[in-house]
């Protein structure tokens, strides 16, 4: 048995009843020379994923109007369509913060390096993830990620410190 994360092999453990090392942990492959630039930083926060509730982007939109309140404003930059789409659109407005928010829409692949790639830092709020991929994709490009520590498999990807955080 194999499994992308250390997190989705402890759920497909649980599941299967399989000691938990018998599962071999094989992370997902890039193809990191996409990613072979490196950011200069300057456009703010960043995230990309598919706009559903385990995204967990509210929590973005609330961080944007406590940094504003703190004197360190930065844009915020959502890459990825889905449901949570217009209900985000409508929160930030009523934040009062929509014009400090870039909705990229889809993204093709290849076109996730330049969406990316000069973030201050790339957000990863998302709970229960098999991997994270976006986060890798990020790291790669030189781009600090903070994840939530309960983001799952994320936690393989996301060092504690240097160019990462888990919270």
């Amino acid at each position: 048995v194999t499994a992308v994360s250390s997190y989705l092999a402890e759920r497909a453990a649980r599941a299967a009843g399989l000691e938990r090392e018998r599962i071999v942990v094989q992370p997902m492959p890039i193809d990191a020379t996409a990613f072979a630039r490196t950011s200069r930083g300057g456009g703010g926060i960043v995230t990309v994923g598919r706009l559903s509730a385990q995204k967990r982007i509210h929590l973005l939109l609330e961080a944007v109007v406590r940094l504003r309140a703190a004197g360190r404003a930065m844009p915020l930059t959502i890459v990825g369509d889905g449901v949570e789409r217009a209900p985000l659109e409508r929160r930030s407005a009523e934040l009062g913060i929509a014009e400090h928010v870039r909705f990229l829409g889809e993204v093709p692949p290849a076109g996730i390096p330049d969406a990316v790639g000069d973030a201050d830092v790339f957000a990863f709020p998302a709970a229960g993830e098999g991997l994270g991929l976006a986060a890798a994709e990020a790291l790669l490009l030189g781009v600090p990620v903070v994840a939530a520590r309960d983001g799952g498999g994320v936690s393989d990807i996301v060092p504690e410190s240097g160019h990462g955080r888990l919270v």
